[in-house]
């Protein structure tokens, strides 16, 4: 069915884009960790960059995923994906907001 196939691409993007997020947070707060002695200015700009996708893109997209597959449970009672991915994404997420915060 073409509209499932669609659905998959869509649950896909999301997720893949959670996920972007929150590993190039992590990429960048670690850089910057090691850079922030001879290089500050640049090591600024990388805890911004991951703050920004920390605090705006990440939840923005969780919250575009998390209406989709609410949308999809109440058509199609069925387990979504948000309900696996829930806690373990949160954790991630919590843990990188930690870190950031000691940089900044």
């Amino acid at each position: 069915n073409y509209a499932e196939v669609i659905d998959m691409l869509v649950y896909k993007a999301l997720y893949k884009k959670m996920m972007d997020d929150l590993k190039d947070a992590g990429m960048w707060i670690e850089w910057a960790g090691k850079m922030k002695k001879e290089n500050p200015e640049e090591a600024e700009y990388f805890l911004k960059s991951a703050e920004y996708r920390l605090e705006h893109s990440y939840p923005e997209t969780k919250s575009i995923f998390t209406k989709l597959c609410e949308n999809n449970d109440k058509e199609k009672e069925s387990l979504c994906m948000n309900e696996l991915i829930h806690d373990e994404f949160e954790e991630w997420h919590n843990e990188l907001m930690n870190r950031l915060k000691k940089h900044m």
